[in-house]
């Protein structure tokens, strides 16, 4: 008698499904649902006799024991002991069908049940899986950039797995996904480039990438396997194991596709998921739990190094835009105006941006370089700008589309990002960076204006139907302003408003003995500017600057001792995408006040760019800066900033002076100290001589 009910793809017998979907599974395994004290079984699928030889009804009759055999279940007891899953699959040998064969045993806890999965384990010849794998292993860990890992992890995969297509598929900001690195099979169409509407990648889908990372559907036209006997009341939540029936979403989507058989391996960062890894062929395949965990492991690997290239890239660029602060500083102490500086080094600056224009807007003046709007259109914007900035900047991709431009001449200029300097005696000061449109097309699956298809279109729709595509005309659009360009360009915004009041200071002390109470106002601005943050009220870098290098003045003179501690906020980008960047400033004020309340008087603490700070200890050793700097870990990690219900933490490097050091020498080492603690785990204090921390 065939227990297997349920319906193939496309079947308009879904309807009368004599089961509830959320109990069944695919056919390439076999569940058991166990009591939680593993003494009774509750449900078995319908294919165990198949799996393990065991009917379900028998088994369902039987004890977890029998089914199982004593030396298993005393390895789920030990595992499951442990915690709420095993720590790694089981591997037993069973006799079926007069052949001994090998089967995969996972099990975890789940709402008063244990669930136990079963895979059949396939022989893969004369191939030695481990060795590919680690060959693959260490090409990406060679990789050098995003580009290259990927197109080396799609080529793995389809050669571990022998998937026809591999691609990896990355969610943008508006929830649209698109292709970014692709291998496919000879004579097949590219997709690379291919975006996919949200409709597509819906958010309930997205956050089942995050709570099961990794999905395998081997036969997408084999038939539903029930569990049994039903069990309509209490039903267990199977949506963690990969043996789950596919929705009919996935179905849908599959079908999209031209795909048979399918396998997606999510791709996660420490701000949630980045992309999915989609491996796909056009007819049902059979995989191994080995390969597939194989594959997975891959992705892991490889999403570890690809935050680490992008964050190295970031930090690349965050370093050419200090070269570029630096030489501001130095004109600061010539006088030089900021329209000078924009003329000198236009350049440079558009190509570090990759922008084809610049403009600033300092003391009433407006200075351009490149490719602009008109100053009159430029000084309209200004004005605009005022009532939609958030945060200090404003930045559009479209600005075709945008109502703050609506009736202005822009130009050739699609993508602007606008960053106010942070002047506190003129308003409407701007620095401005527009873009050129960057591409003529976008090739869309789905439109993202419209949902998927229905169940019962996706019902009447005969096998394999491809979603239909469309070409969108990108005539108004320029490339997206990356999260640490908008931070880039903000420290500029900085430094050329403290600029721009040097330059005002220098004009006044010009002027007759009758200005000068509106010179000494303006001096004051100036000194207040040039030494204190305006956010969290410490001295800025340029104080803390002149500070190291009295330090080292008297340490050479004296030998008087001291040490370094740099400090930054972990995952301090998470607070503001999550709560707003009102609650992260409130998150570095609080930072600010606990660390400024902890320290002496001969002590100085600043904040050195973003969510970083320096402090400077005097008269201190190793031993006794690493103590300061722990103590100042503990009472970060106790803060309660409103708003927030989880804690804030920091890293921090420590480093201590050494005869004939100089500022960037001795920073250096404090900086290599606190990347050691990010790496570690962050939340700790690490010390530049590598000496433990008591």
């Amino acid at each position: 008698m065939n227990l297997v009910h349920g319906k193939s793809r496309g079947s308009d017998e879904a309807k009368d499904r004599p089961f509830p979907i959320s109990q069944a599974i695919q056919a390439c395994g076999a569940i058991l649902v166990l009591d939680s004290e593993l003494n009774t079984v509750v449900q078995a699928s319908a294919n165990l006799l198949q799996i393990m030889g065991v009917p379900a009804g028998g088994a369902c009759e039987s004890t977890p024991s029998e089914v199982l055999g004593p030396r298993l279940l005393r390895a789920l007891r030990s595992g499951l002991r442990k915690g709420p899953q095993l720590d790694g699959p089981l591997s037993v040998r069973r006799y079926l069908n007069g052949r001994q064969c090998r089967l995969q045993i996972r099990a975890w806890r789940r709402e008063g049940h244990v669930i136990v999965e079963i895979e059949p384990l396939f022989s893969l010849g004369k191939r030695r899986l481990l060795g590919s794998v680690n060959q693959w292993l260490g090409d990406l860990a060679r990789a050098s950039h995003p580009d290259d890992l990927l197109a080396t992890l799609v080529e793995s995969i389809a050669d571990i797995g022998g998937f026809e297509r591999v691609m990896v598929c990355h969610f943008e900001s508006q929830g649209n996904g698109v292709v970014i690195a692709e291998n496919q099979g000879a004579g097949g169409a590219t997709m690379l480039g291919q975006r996919f509407a949200s409709s597509f990648f819906p958010e309930e889908q997205r956050e089942r990438f995050l709570a099961l990372p990794l999905r395998s559907i081997p036969d997408l036209t084999s038939a539903d396997v029930p569990l049994i006997p039903v069990d309509y009341l209490q039903q267990p939540d199977l949506s963690t194991s990969v043996l789950a029936a596919p929705s009919e979403h996935k179905r849908e989507q599959c079908l999209s596709l031209n795909a048979g058989a399918l396998l997606s391996l999510s791709v996660i960062s420490e701000n949630g998921l980045w992309g999915v890894v989609v491996c796909t062929s056009s007819r049902p395949q059979e995989l191994s739990p080995t390969v597939r965990d194989a594959t997975y492991t891959l992705v892991q690997m490889a999403s570890q190094r690809l935050f680490l290239l992008k964050a190295r890239i970031e930090s690349a660029f965050l370093s050419r835009v200090q070269q570029v602060r630096e030489r501001l500083a130095e004109d600061m102490s010539l006088h030089r105006t900021p329209a000078s500086r924009l003329r000198e080094s236009g350049e440079e600056w558009q190509a570090l941006f990759r922008a084809h224009g610049i403009v600033i807007i300092a003391r009433n003046a407006v200075a351009v370089v490149g490719n602009t709007p008109s100053e009159t259109v430029i000084r309209v914007l200004a004005n605009r700008l005022a009532d939609h900035a958030r945060g200090g900047h404003w930045r559009s991709e479209c600005l075709h589309d945008e109502p703050l431009c609506h009736e202005l001449g822009m130009g050739d200029s699609c993508g602007l990002l606008a960053v106010a300097l942070p002047s506190t005696s003129v308003t409407g000061e701007w620095l401005m960076f527009f873009r050129p449109r960057h591409r003529e097309a976008v090739y869309w699956s789905g439109s993202p204006l419209t949902p998927v298809i229905s169940r019962q279109e996706a019902r009447a729709a005969p096998l394999q139907q491809p979603l239909k595509c469309w070409q969108q005309e990108m005539r108004h659009h320029s490339e997206t302003w990356e999260r640490v360009e908008v931070l880039g360009a903000q420290d500029l915004a900085e430094d050329l408003a403290v600029l721009s009041s040097s330059c005002e200071i220098a004009e006044l002390n010009e002027k007759l003995e009758e200005e000068r109470k509106a010179l000494a106002r303006a001096n004051e601005q100036l000194r207040e500017m040039a030494t204190r943050d305006s956010l969290t009220g410490l001295w800025n870098r340029y104080a803390m600057e002149q500070a190291l290098d009295d330090a080292l003045a008297r340490a050479e003179r004296y030998g008087e001792p001291f040490s370094v501690l740099l400090v930054d906020v972990d995952h301090f980008k998470q607070f503001n995408d999550v709560y707003g960047h009102e609650t992260g400033d409130e998150v570095l004020r609080a930072v600010a006040s606990i660390m400024a309340g902890a320290l002496r008087e001969t002590d100085r603490v600043g904040r050195w760019g973003g969510e970083e700070f320096v402090v400077i200890v005097s008269r201190t050793d190793g031993d006794d800066a690493a103590s300061l700097a722990e103590r100042l870990r503990a009472l970060v990690e106790n803060l309660e900033v409103p708003g927030i219900p989880r804690p804030v933490t920091a890293s921090f490097g420590v480093a201590c002076w050494q005869a004939g050091d100089r500022r960037k020498a001795v920073l250096a080492r404090a900086d290599e100290a606190m990347y050691r603690a990010k790496e570690k785990g962050r939340n700790r204090v690490e010390r530049a001589d590598g000496a433990s921390v008591r």
